[in-house]
């Protein structure tokens, strides 16, 4: 009772002090709250403050009623102690009086006494017990009354600071009244003065306006200018690449009285057909007339400066950054070193070296004013005899010296990493005009004669004009390079009195010519080996055979009866299919594909049985004179056949005239509505449909293998498989066999449009990245490959990922020994259907991101392995070999399988969680649960079936380049592409 009665006291008494408190707190809160509002009226700072110190305020009362709070709490609790200490004395109480009672009659009485003493001492101690807690409650009342206290002497200390600031703010009130009337007298002043001032300022905004509006125009001029620069140094490149990077020109020069020619007898003729005008040429030979077709024929009246204006823009290439080479090529007498070089002190006669110099160093003064700064190097070389000879050495005294001299093993060829070509201790000098270089020109005269012709020379001369550009604007730069080339005469031993030491530099000279032929016949077959280094004259122009090299050849000619043969020669040696087909990287692609249609007609072909071959460069088919090919045979009606055969004239096709050349077209019905990318999309979606039909089994017991912990824990499988043959033979007897392909119509629906798009998007990409190996490298035509197949798995997920998730689930989906033997879902749809009730989209996509990840690494490795192996490895009989591209897309598949499978495994998982209550938070997260819990063997479980399954994707390859084939007569080598 008295603790009751002093619990209750104190209640009162914390009641009575909050309620008093609080009714203070009220009142001096709306007290102040009064005074506030006028002070803020008043004087807008001391608002601030008088809230800084309000809230300060309503903090300490609030801790001080949290205070409460804790105190009232514990002195409920330490009732209720009271209250559960006082029944159980009372129910212990009762139980010793039923003692008592029952063992009354057996016990002694001095027991009973004892009984009595011993409950007396547990009431004293009980009293005890009582009186420390009531004593340590006392304690915490005294504790919480000097805090109240406390609380109530900050209080009163607080009202005496609103006190003073109420008196300190009205006193600084009246200032700021006083100081607001000499602001309001001293702004009457200021908008006096600034008025004046308004007018200046607002001139020199309207001046800063123009000036910022000028330097945008300056800097928009200037970025246009550098823009168009660029499109202008683009549409030229792109002008040159139609006209052909790689080009002939055919010069003859005029008849002279000593050539020999009669009145009868005319060697060299020109035709006047509209379709050969300025571009052909007919020789007499043997009493029959061959006609060919050159780039450009000049006629012997054309001028010097005609010549050089076909050329110009040739120099200008070498101005932009590109590899130029320039030689004149032909018989000894027939105007090679007047159509370089011209003759000397007379303008209008000057050759084509003298005048690229004078536009190169015109360009370099006209560009100076856009921000460009070029530096140009010149070298000068002779090759004789296979021997280098630098014509600037400081040390050679004349053209009478020992040709072998000046030409020991010093002069070593180099090719840096960037293309880019060096001949060791050779002479380099700086020019900075045209007369420095003529000045080099003249210490360069060359040596060596033969009785055929004392001007020219048995040596190659070779002209380099290196020039480095940089934009100061901008900070572009460039690196070019001119070559000008006076080859060497192509002598007959037997003419001219060519004996001894002039039969060997006769010699020399064709077969450095014939070299040159060979290295360009093996650029063109793509073989591994390029016989470069068979003669110095083809390993130095090595830079300038392939790639973005603009090369041109002036084929000089002499019109006279003696030199009617080697004439002959030297056209069949330019003009022959063979060869041209070598030279010109756009030619070769084009032959390469008319080849492929002769040896493998396409399946349109063989249905129309039509006289014509379909190119995937254009579908446009039509009858053209290439001036560039020079075909013998072409296929018709199903056969190869001469083009002068009578097979091929019964077809109304034109044959024309000997060595001339046709690509024989006409439209295809069912190819031309086909655009790449469909072509690409359809015969990669058959080939995995076929495919993976094929492998449907492999792949079944593989993801079985790959979830099985996943569906144990799940209730789905009562025991862990042992291996691949007790997952198959559980699968069957459980489920039948037809089950092995349970969810391949998902599988092939998936796949389908997968490796359909994969295929359409890879050929895409390669377009866009645009990498050709024999231009920018092996490498970099390497990861051009590998980029290209990860983006195209990338973007094909995004489209069927759903397909994915629908499959995988199917292929889990094993009877459960738990649930009776029924299955989770029916079918496709009720996938779907149940994960999106439960789940929602995001169920559909659940994993997607480090699926992505996965299938980056998987596809690139996938094609850009094999893309960028198979034109290595499997070359001459293997090329067309089905086995072959099967087994190297296998090796490949299962090692971009294996790389990418851990991926794989957390991905799967992932989806098996969609619809479950238990879900991974992040592919991070499922990664780190599985490896902690299963350890990291099992991120890799299923990989022995992953290995048997990657025939699918191997499958996919090799039928994708034979369905090519077959239908197209077309080697791509999986979707071509780049």
């Amino acid at each position: 009772m008295e603790m009751m009665q002093m619990s209750e006291e104190i209640r009162r008494l914390i009641a009575t002090s909050f309620a008093q408190m609080e009714a203070r707190m009220a009142r001096m809160g709306a007290r102040m709250e009064s005074e506030c509002h006028t002070l803020m009226e008043s004087f807008a700072p001391m608002e601030a403050r008088i809230k800084s110190r309000f809230h300060t305020l309503n903090e300490s009362f609030a801790r001080m009623e949290s205070r409460l709070a804790t105190l009232e709490e514990r002195v409920d609790s330490n009732y209720s102690t009271l209250m559960t200490l006082t029944s159980i004395q009372q129910y212990n109480s009762r139980l010793q009086s039923e003692l008592l009672a029952t063992n009354e009659e057996k016990e002694k009485e001095k027991e009973k006494e004892k009984e009595k003493e011993k409950e007396k001492e547990k009431e004293k101690e009980k009293e005890k017990e009582k009186e420390k807690v009531v004593q340590a409650l006392s304690a915490e009342v005294a504790k919480y009354k000097e805090c109240i206290g406390k609380s109530i002497a900050e209080l009163d200390s607080l009202t005496t600071s609103a006190t003073d600031l109420e008196s300190t703010c009205l006193s600084q009130s009246e200032q700021i009244r006083r100081l607001q009337e000499q602001l309001a007298f001293l702004g009457k002043k200021l908008k006096l003065s600034d008025m004046s001032a308004l007018e200046v300022r607002s001139e020199l905004e309207e001046q800063k306006t123009i000036i910022f509006e000028l330097q945008n125009l300056l800097a928009n001029a200037k970025s246009k200018i550098v823009e168009e620069e660029k499109l202008c140094k683009k549409l030229h490149n792109t002008i040159l690449e139609l006209k052909g990077n790689i080009r002939v020109f055919c010069r003859v020069r005029p008849l002279q009285s000593d050539d020999g020619v009669g009145n009868d007898a005319k060697v060299v003729s020109f035709p006047t057909s509209t379709e050969t005008l300025g571009r052909g040429i007919d020789l007499a030979h043997n009493g029959q007339k061959l006609s060919f077709t050159f780039d450009k024929v000049f006629m012997p009246d054309a001028s010097q400066e005609d010549v050089f204006v076909e050329i110009s823009q040739l120099v200008q290439s070498a101005l932009d950054g590109y590899k130029v080479c320039i030689f004149a090529y032909g018989q000894t007498g027939s105007g090679k070193t007047h159509t370089m070089m011209g003759k000397p002190g007379l303008p209008d006669q000057k050759g084509l070296i003298p005048r690229s110099l004078e536009q190169a160093f015109e360009t370099r003064q006209i560009l100076q004013a856009q921000g460009w700064k070029y530096d140009m190097q010149v070298s000068m070389l002779e090759i004789y005899n296979e021997m280098i000879r630098d014509l600037l050495a400081p040390n050679r005294t004349g053209s009478d010296a020992s040709r072998a001299e000046n030409a020991g093993e010093q002069y070593a060829i180099k090719h840096d990493a960037n293309g880019n070509t060096h001949v060791s201790d050779l002479t380099i000098v700086d020019v900075r005009s045209s007369k420095e270089v003529s000045y080099l020109l003249e210490r360069a005269a060359r040596a060596g004669k033969t009785q055929t012709n004392e001007q020219s020379s048995m040596s190659h001369f070779v002209f380099t004009l290196r020039i480095m550009g940089f934009n100061e604007n901008t900070g572009q730069q460039v690196q070019g390079v001119l070559n000008l080339i006076d080859l060497a005469g192509s002598e007959r031993s037997s003419k001219g009195g060519s004996t001894g030491d002039q039969l060997k530099e006769t010699q020399a000279i064709n077969k450095s010519l014939s070299s040159l032929s060979d290295v360009i016949f093996a650029l063109a077959k793509k073989e591994e080996h390029v016989p470069y280094r068979n003669s110095k004259l083809t390993y130095l122009l090595q830079p300038c055979l392939g790639g973005d090299s603009k090369l041109l050849m002036f084929v000089n000619v002499s019109p006279d009866a003696s030199s009617e043969v080697k004439l002959s020669l030297i056209i069949f040696q330019i003009s022959d299919s063979r060869i041209r087909r070598l030279i010109a990287d756009r030619c070769t692609e084009l032959a390469a594909n008319m080849e492929d249609g002769l040896l493998f007609p396409s399946v349109f072909q063989k249905l129309h049985g039509q006289s014509y071959l379909f190119s995937r460069i254009s579908s446009q088919a039509h009858s053209r004179n290439t001036g560039l090919h020079h075909l013998s045979v072409a296929y018709v009606n199903g056969g190869v056949h001469s083009l002068s055969s009578p097979s091929l004239q019964r077809t109304g096709l034109e044959t024309g005239p000997q060595f001339s050349s046709f690509l024989i077209q006409a439209p295809a019905e069912n190819e031309k509505g086909l655009s790449g990318f469909m072509v690409d999309f359809l015969m990669g979606g058959v080939s995995a449909a076929v495919s993976k039909t094929a492998a449907a089994p492999i792949e079944r017991v593989k993801l079985l293998i790959q979830n099985q912990d996943e569906m144990i824990r799940a209730g789905r499988l009562s025991e862990p498989y042992k291996g691949i043959s007790d997952c198959f033979a559980r699968t069957i007897k459980d489920e039948g066999i037809l089950s092995l392909w349970r969810g391949n119509t998902a599988n092939v629906i998936r796949y389908f449009p997968t490796q359909a798009l994969n295929f359409a998007f890879k050929d895409y990409f390669k377009r866009l990245f645009n990498f050709k190996k024999d231009k920018d490298g092996y490498w970099k035509w390497f990861a051009g490959n590998l980029a290209s197949g990860g983006a195209a798995g990338a973007s094909s997920l995004l489209f069927v990922y759903s397909l994915d998730y629908a499959r995988t689930r199917l292929a889990n989906d094993a009877k459960a020994a738990k649930k009776g033997g029924e299955r989770q879902f029916n079918g496709l749809i009720d996938v779907y259907r149940k994960t999106v009730k439960s789940d929602g989209l995001v169920g559909l996509y659940r994993g997607f991101n480090i699926s992505c990840v996965g299938i980056i690494v998987y596809r690139g490795l996938y094609f850009g392995m094999y893309d960028s192996l198979k034109p290595v490895v499997l070359t001459d009989t293997l090329q067309d070999s089905f086995l072959a591209s099967f087994l190297l897309g296998w090796g490949i598949t299962i090692g971009a399988g294996l790389a990418s499978y851990p991926i794989d495994t957390v991905r799967r998982r992932m989806m098996m969680t969609s619809g479950e209550a238990v879900k991974y938070k992040s592919s991070i997260d499922a990664f780190s649960q599985i490896v902690k819990k299963e350890g990291t063997k099992s991120l890799f479980k299923g990989a022995g079936a992953n290995i048997l399954r990657a025939v699918a994707g191997a499958g996919v390859l090799a039928g994708y380049d034979k369905l090519q084939v077959l239908v197209f007569g077309k080697k791509y080598g999986s979707g071509g592409g780049g």
